[in-house]
C-alpha cells in the first residue's frame, strides 16, 4: 500500500475491481444478445443498480461480526464468523455442484 493510503481505500479499489471481473463477462454475454440499443442500456443500468444494491446489503451482512457490539461477547462473535463462513462455503459448494457438468 502507498504511504498516505488508507486501508479502506485499498478494500474499495480490490473490491471494485472483483466486482467489475466477474459483472463485466456476464454483462457482455446478455448485451450480445440484446439488439435493441435501448434495452441494451436499459439492461446495463437496471443490472448494475441491482448489483451494486446486491452487494452492498451482503458486504453490510458479513460486517456485523466485526462490528463493536460484538465486542461484548466472544462467544457470539465467534459463532457469527463461523456461521457465516459455513453459510459461504456451503453457498459456494453448491454453486459449484450446480452448474459443473458431471
Amino acid at each position: 500500500m502507498r504511504p498516505g493510503a488508507t486501508p479502506s481505500r485499498a478494500a474499495y479499489a480490490v473490491g471494485l475491481l472483483h466486482g467489475l471481473a466477474g459483472s463485466g463477462a456476464l454483462v457482455l454475454l446478455v448485451m450480445s444478445e440484446i439488439h435493441d440499443p435501448w434495452l441494451s442500456v436499459l439492461y446495463f443500468l437496471v443490472f448494475g443498480i441491482g448489483s451494486i444494491l446486491g452487494m452492498f446489503i451482503v458486504a453490510g451482512l458479513c460486517s456485523v461480526p466485526f462490528t463493536k457490539r460484538m465486542r461484548i461477547s466472544r462467544v457470539v462473535k465467534f459463532s457469527a464468523v463461523t456461521l457465516s463462513s459455513l453459510l459461504c462455503i456451503g453457498y459456494g459448494g453448491w454453486m459449484i455442484y450446480g452448474n459443473v457438468r458431471w
